[in-house]
């Protein structure tokens, strides 16, 4: 008895495995062609990460961000965001003593280049051993198909 509420149970698997696959091809049933794209990030030219001088990332940060396919084609961007650490001096409430520390500022932004107001506060607060990470980088090629780009960090000296 116990051998046949095995085999019966055997059998039934086997059966719901045979109507869950389908046959044919995936495209006449609907599946959607995985589409997969090299993409390279840069910011004046620099790509990945890159450790900069605070005057050298001061001069060039108003330029855009650039998305490129491994053929060298640009891609639009749709939106980017940014995560800038910078240092602040806090303070103790209890002791009154000050200390240095970092603060986290981040935005979303729906063109290649930051706003103006990031740029200036950028250029008038940048101090060495700050970060910009570039992230969440959304681009669209000719045919309006939408990406994620690889981020891009970018640290000063």
């Amino acid at each position: 008895m116990y051998r046949l509420v095995i085999l019966s149970v055997f059998c039934c698997l086997l059966h719901l495995n045979g109507m869950t696959q389908t046959s044919g091809n995936a495209a006449a049933n609907g599946a959607k062609k995985k589409i997969t794209v090299k993409l390279t990030t840069s910011f004046s030219g620099f790509k990945d990460s890159a450790t900069l001088g605070v005057n050298e990332l001061k001069a060039i940060i108003a330029q855009p961000l650039v998305v490129t396919d491994d053929k060298g084609n640009p891609l639009s961007i749709s939106n980017f965001q940014v995560a800038y650490t910078r240092q602040i001096i806090s303070e103790d409430e209890a002791t009154g003593k000050k200390f240095l520390s970092t603060q986290l500022v981040t935005a979303l932004f729906t063109s290649p280049t930051l706003s103006s107001i990031w740029i200036k506060t950028i250029k008038s607060d940048l101090l060495p051993k700050e970060e910009l990470l570039f992230y969440d980088i959304v681009a669209k090629d000719k045919k309006g198909l939408a990406y994620y780009a690889p981020n891009l960090k970018i640290r000063t000296k």
